[in-house]
């Protein structure tokens, strides 16, 4: 019975990574069939549902934003400050200062 549990973990995993590299090659299939850079713009406006002149209707606006979020980036993460202090060391002026002191100590 201990072999079976094994045999049977092993299926699980082999489909749940299975499973994941689905996912990953239709987020990649997704990307790949884009093509709003090069279709004319009549087939462009009826995908979007909008027009040249007026835009996206209220309703249509109200559902892309329920849909997708709001449009704007996310802000890039901060740089730990530790991080910024090591750059600091290391550059220019502060380079030539290392250099002189690594000399002064050797004449010393």
């Amino acid at each position: 019975s201990f072999e079976i549990a094994r045999q049977f973990q092993e299926a699980r995993v082999s489909i749940s990574s299975h499973r994941e590299s689905l996912e990953e090659d239709n987020k990649f299939n997704k990307l790949k069939h884009i093509d709003e850079h090069i279709i004319p713009l009549e087939e462009l406006l009826s995908r979007f549902e909008t027009d040249t002149e007026y835009g996206l209707t209220s309703f249509k606006a109200a559902s892309v934003l329920a849909r997708d979020g709001p449009n704007k980036l996310t802000p890039p993460r901060p740089t730990p400050q530790i991080i910024k202090y090591m750059v600091r060391l290391v550059t220019g002026f502060a380079f030539l200062m290392w250099i002189g002191a690594a000399l002064c100590i050797a004449a010393y």
